[in-house]
């Protein structure tokens, strides 16, 4: 016959139960033989899990063991670096996918279609200002200030 109370006696045992209805079914266990009965069945696998002896390993097994234990700190530090791989990929994806997608982030020469040996350097424009700036007041440039010219000019494919 089972017992509307039956569920509690576990939560009695470990003494989960709040007290007043802990009263109640102390009370009802007075007039309950299966209740009861599945108490004493828990007090007694208590007492036998209690007096259980545990049997030590063998020095070898404790070795194994430990041994054990080393590989599983390696293993976890190969699968973080894994996954910290895989995400450090991911957001390189992401940033070259952001890159090819977005239009803005090009400069004018790439959106003309120049390749990047076609588009003039900035560095050898500012050294042909300044070499040009540097010149005396004669109108013929000098020599340095006419290759540096004609260097830009080939390298922008005669485009100032």
């Amino acid at each position: 016959m089972e017992c509307e109370y039956n569920a509690l006696v576990g939560r009695y045992y470990d003494g989960e139960l709040p007290s007043e209805p802990r009263r109640a079914f102390e009370q009802h266990l007075a007039d309950c033989a299966p209740c009861s009965a599945d108490l004493n069945q828990l007090q007694g696998i208590s007492r036998m899990l209690r007096s259980a002896r545990i049997a030590d390993g063998s020095p070898e097994f404790v070795g194994r063991m430990q041994g054990l234990s080393h590989h599983l700190e390696e293993y976890r530090i190969v699968t973080f670096a894994r996954r910290l791989s895989a995400v450090a990929a991911a957001i390189l994806v992401a940033a070259i996918g952001y890159g090819l997608l977005n239009p803005r982030a090009t400069t004018p020469h790439q959106q003309a279609g120049l390749a990047p040996w076609e588009q003039p350097s900035a560095i050898l424009e500012t050294d042909l200002s300044a070499a040009a700036s540097s010149t005396d007041d004669s109108s013929a440039p000098t020599g340095e200030a006419q290759f540096a010219s004609l260097l830009v000019e080939d390298l922008s494919g005669g485009h100032p």
